[in-house]
């Protein structure tokens, strides 16, 4: 009961003003410094896919993170396929064990993923309905309600490049600041 009392009360204030902006004498933001990005250590082999490219492999429009260089692409026939870009093979390394973790209630397991034996691959997931895939610095998440996630992921691994084609810089202003993306999805500075 204290739990949930204390979840409440957590609840109740965060609720409590939701147009709060956290100024730089607001008593959220006091001893809070900002955090640089861990630096990059190792390889960037790839730039992601092409966001022309998804409706050729059967993805619908997809959406742009506004907080990191990631996207999420609703499957027709029900389910997604997310792709997170990552700096450094490292940090895809922990990406793709957060991925894993947080994908599923239950625990998938390891699968061999032959159709790349000379990149640095991660694979878990049963190849039907589910796949999480990190290669290099890129972790694609593909869950398929048509059980086809191994085939799509096999696609979308095929479609990686390792510079983004020239495009303009897809734009969306989010109010408080404009958000770039580049022709992968990979969110520009402002």
């Amino acid at each position: 009961m204290t739990s949930f009392l204390l979840v409440a009360l957590i609840c109740a204030n965060a609720w409590a003003d939701p147009d709060h902006q956290h100024s730089a004498d607001c008593p959220h933001s006091q001893a809070q410094a900002p955090v640089a990005p861990p630096p990059v250590v190792g390889q960037t082999p790839w730039a992601g896919i092409p966001l022309a490219e998804l409706p050729a492999l059967g993805l619908s429009e997809p959406q742009l993170d506004a907080h990191r260089s990631a996207w999420r692409a609703p499957l027709p026939e029900g389910g997604f396929v997310r792709l997170i870009f990552f700096p450094d093979d490292r940090q895809a390394k922990t990406g793709f064990a957060f991925e894993k973790l947080s994908a599923s209630t239950r625990s998938l397991p390891a699968m061999d993923w032959p159709h790349s034996p000379d990149r640095d691959i991660q694979a878990v997931g049963d190849a039907m309905g589910m796949v999480i895939l990190r290669d290099g610095n890129l972790v694609l998440v593909v869950r398929d309600h048509r059980e086809r996630a191994g085939e799509l992921t096999q696609a979308l691994q095929a479609a990686m490049v390792t510079q983004a084609p020239e495009a303009p810089p897809i734009e969306r202003d989010l109010g408080s600041r404009v958000a770039r993306w580049d022709s992968c999805g990979r969110l520009l500075e402002p």
